[in-house]
């Protein structure tokens, strides 16, 4: 294999980057591309860099505008996300943003409670005002981590138990769910259960 030359690799750099420029039209052709999909995935090179939770907040925000997204799901715990959910759906006792990102604490604080998600959360939830009730865009953990610690008795748990195997189930395509009672171990799944089974 012969070694690239620096201005080969800057050529094939320049023909496929899409520069940005700071205004408005810097993701066009990202949401062009988007086209009808019903799903878009971020990755990050590093967690809790500024520039990619400011722009990943800015290409979310268009594609809820114009595209017409209606969740948010991110790799945090569900319940911790949950509650974002009742905030930006205008169902919570929490009076600002920061108050309903204070559980995420599994991670370092700084990975979801952090100035540029606040912010974003706030955008959500004043977007979410001006829309019916089951319009509303929803923000959603993919984390399960903390299913054995969640307090079944608590108010919302029913609702947030609700809210997951709605999700699970049709959402995300999935027929079945493993849920346990409150103290109890939970059961082991079987092989054809283990892909949507939850467990801790």
């Amino acid at each position: 294999m012969t070694a690239i030359r620096t201005t080969e690799l800057t050529d094939m750099i320049d023909r496929v980057c899409i520069p940005l420029h700071g205004d408005d039209g810097d993701y066009d052709d990202l949401l062009d591309a988007v086209g009808h999909r019903s799903f878009v995935l971020f990755g990050e090179a590093t967690h809790g860099t500024h520039e990619f939770y400011r722009e990943r907040a800015r290409i979310t925000r268009r594609l809820i505008e114009e595209c017409g997204f209606t969740a948010v799901t991110i790799e945090g715990d569900w319940p911790d996300a949950y509650r974002v959910n009742r905030y930006v759906t205008d169902r919570s006792d929490d009076d600002t943003a920061e108050q309903a990102m204070a559980d995420f604490r599994r991670f370092p604080a700084w990975m979801w409670r952090n100035r540029e998600m606040v912010d974003f959360v706030e955008w959500l939830r004043v977007h979410n005002s001006s829309i019916e009730a089951k319009e509303r865009v929803r923000f959603y953990g993919l984390d399960l981590y903390r299913v054995s610690s969640w307090n079944l008795r608590d108010m919302h748990m029913s609702e947030t138990l609700d809210a997951l195997h709605e999700f699970l189930t049709v959402e995300l395509g999935r027929s079945k769910i493993v849920v346990w009672e409150h103290n109890s171990q939970p059961p082991r799944p079987s092989p054809q259960e283990s892909e949507s089974a939850v467990t801790p």
